[in-house]
């Protein structure tokens, strides 16, 4: 198997694990983690600009910066059944290009270093606590860039929009 079609299997595994993830969910946060000083870092943001015009009542996009604590009272106001935090890593082997998973089965922190002013593992706890719901990461390499990322954000996109018209 050649490496596009490896790179393929992998995106169309968090494709699957994504819509399953948001069948039968009625409310979704996504929110959007990074730097905009940083261009590797700022690749949420893409997503969440491109979110935020699907419009819909079901779902929130954030743009929270390096900040997402401050946030919290806007996901405690919307109350989701589930928070999918959008992060930008840098590219470890054990890990694909793309990937989703609940937050709160790894030590984030040590896991995925973070350029934000709090772990991501803290603000994972303090949702799931405060909140009482599945926080999910979906993380981008900090290597994707162009029409891979534009692929993926589509993707991404195509996939709330046909959960939530």
């Amino acid at each position: 198997m050649n490496h596009l079609n490896k790179q393929s299997q992998k995106h169309k595994i968090w494709k699957e694990k994504l819509n399953e993830l948001l069948k039968g969910k009625s409310s979704v946060v996504v929110i959007g983690i990074g730097n905009l000083e940083i261009p590797k870092d700022s690749h949420p943001y893409y997503l969440i600009k491109k979110l935020k015009s699907l419009n819909s009542p079901s779902f929130l996009a954030i743009w929270a910066g390096v900040a997402p604590e401050n946030f919290t009272g806007l996901i405690r106001k919307q109350f989701p059944e589930l928070v999918l935090l959008v992060d930008t890593f840098l590219t470890v082997e054990e890990l694909p290009k793309v990937f989703l998973m609940e937050a709160n089965k790894v030590s984030l922190s040590t896991f995925l270093p973070s350029t934000h002013t709090i772990s991501l593992e803290l603000l994972v706890k303090f949702i799931t606590h405060s909140i009482h719901t599945s926080v999910y990461l979906f993380g981008i390499s900090s290597e994707i860039t162009g029409l891979e990322l534009e692929e993926v954000c589509s993707d991404f996109i195509k996939i709330l929009a046909s959960l939530y018209p």
